[in-house]
Formats: structure tokens, sequence, C-alpha cells
């Protein structure tokens, strides 16, 4: 398909406004050819994902390509230019404004990948194949890379001012509509506080945070890998200077609830739920399952309490001394409440998980 004074399209099925923004992108790489593939996903906001070649053959260097609405990549090109400073491993960018139809890109380059394709921490935390030391070794990379973004000063806050953005005010809030504001939230025989109350509590709140610069979606979606496993950030909507907590306790969500199989063996699942609620809860599932490896999902209870290790090693170090575990708790029940509107991360996971710590900081329902 020939475009006037543009250059090929080599897929057919983008919408005329995405098309209309890729085109003017591979035009300003004076490119005559564009190959477009969808990464399956969509931003928050609505964006789109795709994964681009501009050389003729599609033999060129990757791109992720964000297209949203010239406003929202307006934010995120800014909170680019500040975070510039701060990650290693932010990918490079260039910022393409295409004003006339109210839509712009954001271009991340990368790397050259294994087989020209575009590989997440998600895919080798999913590949069965994949070697926990490995998985291990990106974290520690990628956190490493993180740390003077990261280097946090304590700073007073308002709980509810600093985790709006996590509530998700505009989707269904799936816990309130199986939860009596004035009932305890009963899961596996047992009585928790009301995740609502809990809500409310916290958010009126005012903490001792540590304050640095956050990517503030960090997630395995979010992390791409070369042939070498070495990681670079991409997509910065979120950026912003904040408590860094969320940038560990966001991949710990990810590779515990949304990675993580939904169907499970409850009573084997709340136990494991119960011990992430401790600071070595980690490695005690790490020794039960390693003692018992013919348990239910023993290898991936294996690989997401190392990977959940590795995090909470290197968020100990970025949060001292402005917070200690019972914050990472904290700021992991608002992330997660906030989370659980979301129709793609297991829900009754989730309320058992926010039972648990919710009762741990809040204390035993009355």
């Amino acid at each position: 398909m020939s475009l006037p004074s543009g250059p090929r399209l080599h897929e057919h099925w983008l919408s005329d406004i995405d098309k209309a923004v890729l085109t003017a992108c591979a035009q300003g790489f004076r490119a005559r050819n564009m190959h477009v593939w969808a990464l399956g996903r969509f931003g928050y906001t609505g964006a789109r994902l795709f994964r681009v070649r501009f050389d003729p053959g599609g033999i060129g260097p990757p791109y992720v390509v964000k297209v949203d609405e010239v406003a929202a990549i307006q934010l995120e090109n800014e909170a680019l230019e500040q975070a510039r400073g701060y990650f290693h491993d932010a990918a490079a960018w260039q910022y393409s404004p295409v004003p006339a139809n109210g839509h712009a890109a954001l271009l991340y380059q990368l790397l050259e990948s294994s087989g020209g394709a575009i590989t997440e921490l998600r895919d080798l935390y999913e590949d069965d194949g994949s070697d926990d030391d490995a998985i291990c070794d990106v974290l520690n990379r990628l956190y490493t890379n993180c740390r003077a973004a990261h280097s946090s000063e304590p700073e007073e806050r308002l709980l509810g001012k600093e985790f709006d953005w996590y509530q998700r005010a505009s989707r269904e809030d799936r816990v309130a509509a199986v939860v009596s504001p004035s009932g305890n939230l009963t899961l596996w025989g047992c009585d928790y506080r009301n995740p609502l109350q809990v809500r409310d509590a916290l958010l009126a709140t005012r903490s001792r945070i540590p304050v640095g610069f956050t990517h503030g979606d960090l997630h395995p979606n979010n992390v791409v890998l070369d042939r070498n496993d070495h990681p670079a950030l991409i997509d910065f909507a979120w950026a912003h200077d904040g408590d860094v907590t969320v940038d560990y306790v966001l991949m710990e969500c990810s590779l515990r609830f949304l990675l993580f199989p939904e169907h499970v063996d409850w009573q084997d699942h709340h136990w494991v739920t119960e011990r992430m609620a401790e600071e070595d809860g980690p490695e005690q599932v790490i020794q039960r399952y390693v003692a018992n490896p013919g348990l239910v999902h023993a290898r991936r209870y294996i690989r997401m309490a190392r990977a959940v290790k590795t995090l909470r090693d290197h968020a100990r170090v970025c949060m001292t001394p402005a917070a200690d575990f019972s914050h990472y708790l904290t700021v992991q029940w608002l992330i997660l409440y906030g989370l659980s509107k979301l129709e793609s991360y297991p829900f009754l996971l989730c309320l058992d998980a926010l039972g648990v710590i919710g009762t741990r900081i809040m204390g035993a329902p009355a």
C-alpha cells in the first residue's frame, strides 16, 4: 500500500490516526519503508504501542513507538527530559508531534534483540525454560542503574495526594462491590480489616516517605531486553518526583499477581500471601518450596520469591533511613487496591492480599 509522498506501509490494520502518526515518523527518518507490529497492549490512557522498523526490508534498529494525544505525549517527553539525568538505562527517544490530528508519538530506540523481536522482562519471567538467576540478574542491573534516581530524602506527605494517580478513580471499584462498608472481610475462614475502611484511613494519613525521582510505572512490560538481557526502560508517562517505593512495589505486584497463574491451590497461595507480608517472607517461601518440590507451582513460587527478594533488597537501600518495611507494605496495599480495579489482575488473589496486608498494618478487625 503506497501513501502519497510517504513511506510504504507493510501492515494495513492501522487506524487512520495511527497510520498518519506513524507515517509522519517515517517521513522524519526519510524512510521509504515502515514495518509495524502491534505489541498487543495499551497504555492506561488508551495509548497504543507498536514495534516499528523504518529501514528497507525492516532490518534497521527496532523502536517502540507510543501514540497518544498530543498533550499526553508532551507531558511524557517533559518527564523524559527530567529522567535523562537519573535513569542510566532509559532508552534513547525522539519526540514526533503531529498536531494536525491531535495525536503525537514518542519513539524509544532499542538495542538490536535476538531474532529481531523485542523481548520484555515479562517474556523472560514467564518462560519456564529461563534460568532464575538470569531474571534476578536483570533486576539487579535494572535497579542498580536506577540508584541515582531513587536516591531519596525523607519528606512528610499526605498519602491521599501522593497515591491519587494509583487509585484509578475512573475505574469501577471491584472491592466496594463485594464488601459492605460496615462489615469486615472474611476469606479462608479468617476475618480481616474492611478494605474500604483501610483505604480511607491510609489516604488520610500523613507519612514520612522517601522522595526521589520515580519511573512511576515500572513493571515487566516496560523493561525491554537486548540479546544479552541488558535492560532498558520505556514508557515514562508517570515519571515524577515522589515516593521511590512505588518503583519496587509495582514490579512486585506484577510478578506476584499479574504474572502468576490465577488458578492455584488456594490454601498454599494464602500461606505464601501471609509470608510475603513479612520482611523475610521471600526467603521463607523459597525454603518451603525447595524442600517440597512436588507442591503445586513449586518452581513458580521459588522463581517469584527469588525475584521479590532481589527487589526488596534494592528497595531497602533506597528507602533507608526515610522508611521501613511497614511503609513498604502500606505502599503495596495502596497500589494493589488500585490494581484490583483492572480486570487483568486476578481479583481474588488481590483481595486476599489486601486482607492480609491491611490487617498487618492496621491491626486486627474490631
